[in-house]
């Protein structure tokens, strides 16, 4: 690839996308753990996945933008597209996300009982009846034992 002032801006430009798209992996992070409140554990985990996931990503870019060519450019490029986005972007995004999950979380809710009503239905009217016939099957087992073993 033939290194221009026209390309390194397209590269710088691209850069700061996947700053971007980097601070939206950090929020999504971020919000997953304010709404689950995951175990220390759990949070080492994620942060470790979360580092691989921005070095695939900003690799990716950068080989597929400037061939892996490294230059001082493209990481100010993506520093400075985490900072847009945090500083811009992340408490809008943040709220769509968090009213997308509440919204996916009724509808979950309300599907969920819409398919176990009729099972539900079914345990309610069947409790009683089966109750009566196990309870007299158990009162009634000792008149059984000695009708056995008169025949």
């Amino acid at each position: 690839m033939e290194i221009t002032s026209q390309n390194q801006i397209l590269v710088f430009f691209m850069c700061v996308v996947c700053g971007l798209l980097i601070g939206t992996i950090y929020d999504l992070f971020r919000i997953h753990r304010t709404i689950f409140k995951p175990r220390k554990y759990s949070i080492i985990l994620g942060d470790c996945f979360f580092w691989l996931l921005t070095s695939f990503v900003s690799l990716q870019f950068i080989i597929s933008f400037n061939s892996g060519n490294l230059r001082l450019f493209e990481f100010l490029g993506i520093i400075i597209g985490v900072f847009l986005y945090l500083a811009y972007l992340s408490k809008f995004c943040s709220k769509i996300v968090v009213f997308l999950y509440k919204l996916l979380n009724k509808l979950a809710r309300f599907l969920l009982k819409v398919v176990l009503f009729p099972l539900v239905f079914f345990i309610k009217k069947m409790k009683k009846p089966c109750f009566l016939l196990i309870y007299g099957f158990k009162a009634n087992l000792g008149r059984l034992k000695r009708f056995s073993k008169k025949i």
